[in-house]
């Protein structure tokens, strides 16, 4: 690239941190503009796979198999750990995008909503391994409560 300073569509100056963010994203574009439609198309790849991903992990889910009592019919052994193992395909191929710029968000030292997202998923995935692997915890939420909902 030559010394001239890249400037985003808005007409402002890029850090060079955002810059490397969104070089996939200008590729081919002509004029150095960030492309958001590349940008969504991407995103809504990792959606539909998550998404189709999602339908057998609710299938395997205890919560699930309680609240429509399908126990018999679903259950088998080792189940907890083919729920673990869609989720972790889940959590990695549906939060790459976010656990990716977390580090750019944070290198930049702007952390936004990429950081809170990668965060957030981060947590919720950590503390279920962790149960599923032998974590005790307390079930605070099940069908009784649902019945008393409904």
């Amino acid at each position: 690239m030559s010394n001239q300073k890249q400037r985003h569509h808005s007409g402002k100056e890029k850090s060079p941190l955002k810059r490397d963010m969104h070089t996939k994203y200008e590729e081919g574009t002509g004029g150095g503009h960030y492309n958001h439609s590349m940008m969504v198309a991407d995103f809504k790849g990792c959606f539909w796979v998550s998404l189709a991903i999602t339908v057998p992990i609710l299938l395997v889910s205890p919560l699930i198999q309680e609240l429509f009592n399908i126990q018999d019919i679903t259950e088998f052994p080792g189940a907890s750990y083919v729920l673990w193992g869609l989720s972790s395909a889940v959590f990695v191929y549906g939060g790459f995008p976010f656990l990716k710029e977390i580090f750019t968000e944070l290198k930049s030292k702007s952390p936004g909503m990429m950081t809170f997202i990668a965060l957030a998923i981060t947590v919720a995935y950590a503390y279920s391994s962790a149960v599923v692997f032998g974590l005790s915890y307390q079930k605070t939420w099940g069908r009784d409560d649902c019945q008393a909902l409904g």
